[in-house]
């Protein structure tokens, strides 16, 4: 239900709907004047195309998992491994090499992932994620940072995003990057 739609969203919860999601949209330009990201100590950034990391999808899947149940308004669990990989490394507009890792060692301690969209000039950011022993070094930000730097090079002008009202860390590291927001809508269910 989209954010302008206040009156449509009373009747849904009065009718026995719950808002258990808020997302809210932003957008990005892309520039050459992006800054350069930090280092952080003992990581490598890679790609899912280009890591050595082993089993790299199955620890995307593990990392995913863990970090999900963090994220507000995400109300279900991660579906088997081979229904998750189709749906997140699959399908339309999915590059290897729009997927980038943060590595410690050989063990992926945060990923972004972002999309093709069918303007080639336009990329979607599905999710980032970063282990919680790795929360609050700047990881997000930097990895953030590498991809957008990488699409720009790839031709990409503008990312969009859409992140839960309620994560305020994601929606800081945004605000930082220059996202800028958007319009937003509540994800309603119902119990039958």
């Amino acid at each position: 239900m989209p954010d302008d739609r206040a009156a449509h969203l009373r009747v849904l919860r009065r009718r026995g709907h719950a808002v258990d999601a808020h997302l809210v949209s932003a957008t990005a330009r892309l520039t050459p004047a992006l800054p350069a990201p930090a280092d952080i100590d003992g990581i490598a950034v890679t790609t899912l195309a280009t890591t050595r990391a082993p089993q790299a999808e199955r620890q995307l899947y593990r990392l995913q998992g863990d970090t999900v149940a963090d994220n507000p308004g995400f109300a279900d669990r991660l579906p088997d491994f081979d229904t998750w990989r189709a749906e997140a490394l699959g399908g339309e507009g999915f590059r290897a090499h729009w997927v980038l890792l943060a590595e410690h060692g050989r063990r992926i301690v945060a990923v972004t992932a972002v999309r093709a969209t069918p303007d080639p000039h336009t990329g979607h950011v599905d999710h980032t994620a970063v282990e919680r022993p790795w929360r609050g070094r700047g990881l997000a930000r930097a990895l953030k940072l590498h991809a957008a730097r990488r699409l720009f090079d790839d031709g990409l002008r503008l990312l969009h995003t859409e992140v839960e009202a309620a994560n305020a860390p994601m929606l800081a590291v945004n605000a930082a990057l220059g996202y800028r927001p958007g319009p937003g809508h509540h994800r309603t269910v119902k119990t039958l």
